[in-house]
């Protein structure tokens, strides 16, 4: 791959041309990398109560359901809100957010590690120590994406 920088006075934003003879996974993990990289700087806008909360993306940790509320976690704060799961992840990067369970939504970067028990069962541990059960319908899935990621 040959990457080159090149100067243009006229364009105001940033502007990225990829060229290769075809169109192949190489092409494709790129788009799919620029893509995301640009909704990294993005933040999570949610509204409660009248007051606009904005959670930068690389701050959550994890988003959890309970019953009919949605909470989403950082280092420093919760907050709980009355939306579905679903909507919240609609919003989120796919890059970067990945399912556990049919309840929670997990940072990638935020997992220190994955552990099995005795039992079978999965665990992911955060960089905050806290523990996140992984269902198996969901393990592949987050396994591809966490190696994917690397």
């Amino acid at each position: 791959m040959r990457i080159v920088f090149k100067k243009n006075t006229q364009i105001k934003e940033l502007s990225i041309t990829v060229e290769k003879a075809s169109k192949d996974e190489e092409v494709d993990q790129l788009l799919c990398y620029l893509n995301d990289y640009a909704q990294n700087e993005k933040i999570l806008t949610i509204e409660k109560e009248g007051e606009i909360y904005k959670l930068p993306f690389v701050e959550i940790l994890w988003i959890e359901v309970m019953g009919d509320y949605t909470s989403i976690y950082t280092d420093t704060t919760s907050l709980r809100v009355r939306k579905t799961l679903q909507s919240i992840e609609a919003k989120l990067p796919t890059n970067q957010f990945v399912r556990t369970s049919r309840h929670t939504l997990v940072n990638i970067n935020k997992i220190k590690k994955i552990e099995s028990s005795f039992s079978g069962t999965m665990s992911a541990i955060l960089l905050n120590n806290q523990m996140i059960h992984v269902s198996r319908k969901y393990w592949q899935n987050m396994k591809q994406r966490i190696l994917a990621n690397d």
